[in-house]
């Protein structure tokens, strides 16, 4: 608490007589009184708001001691501000946290489906023996007639992931079994060890287990 200001010398200047020079001392005394009494007053009042308003952000106010002499008003719109300010930061860290975990995701499993997505080589079979040709009635100089060569291929079929957010969408609507998609678990509880309470994901709840 700040001293209360108290002009003595200036109250008791001029006065003539010591009765005059004791009511000008006692009256500045009781106005010192009274102002200091004021200011413990406010200062109690804004001590109340602070333990009201920032019970749980007293973090933020390490400047207790030159807000706490402001007016009330003042002190609660300034508590109120700091918190919210606080609270979007908070948010907005969040979000990126959640985003950046997903995207995380989304870039293993499409990393994991390339590595899968192995194209095998065409398997192509020998061509078909040409018939023998036909011939004309046995005359001298028969012409011969020429067959035409038929080739037949076998091709081999594989999938090849080119969309993964359309596949994980099919996953999402039924049109394609959940097996699809596989969890990593180790990454996932990793990122549970990193986070701990703060984690979340969509799909994903925390669980109590035995240590």
């Amino acid at each position: 608490m700040p001293a209360a200001h108290a002009d003595f010398a200036g109250a008791i200047k001029g006065k003539k007589s010591i009765s005059s020079l004791r009511d000008a001392a006692d009256s500045e005394l009781a106005r010192a009184k009274i102002a200091a009494s004021q200011i413990g007053d406010s200062i109690r009042a804004n001590l109340a708001s602070y333990g009201e308003l920032a019970v749980d952000h007293t973090f933020l106010f390490n400047d207790l001691q030159q807000l706490i002499l402001k007016a009330n008003d003042d002190l609660v719109a300034l508590i109120k501000v700091r918190i919210a300010d606080h609270q979007k930061a908070e948010q907005v860290t969040a979000e990126a946290t959640q985003t950046r975990i997903r995207n995380e995701e989304l870039q293993r499993i499409e990393d994991e489906a390339k590595a899968a997505a192995v194209v095998e080589p065409v398997i192509q079979s020998a061509p078909v023996a040409t018939s023998a040709p036909t011939r004309a009635a046995p005359v001298s100089q028969a012409a011969q007639k020429p067959t035409a060569t038929q080739t037949t291929q076998t091709v081999a079929m594989q999938a090849d992931v080119y969309d993964l957010d359309a596949l994980i969408k099919a996953v999402a609507f039924g049109q394609a079994p959940i097996s699809m998609l596989k969890v990593d678990w180790e990454n996932l509880d990793a990122l549970v060890t990193d986070l701990g309470a703060e984690f979340s994901m969509a799909g994903v709840r925390l669980v109590k287990v035995a240590a």
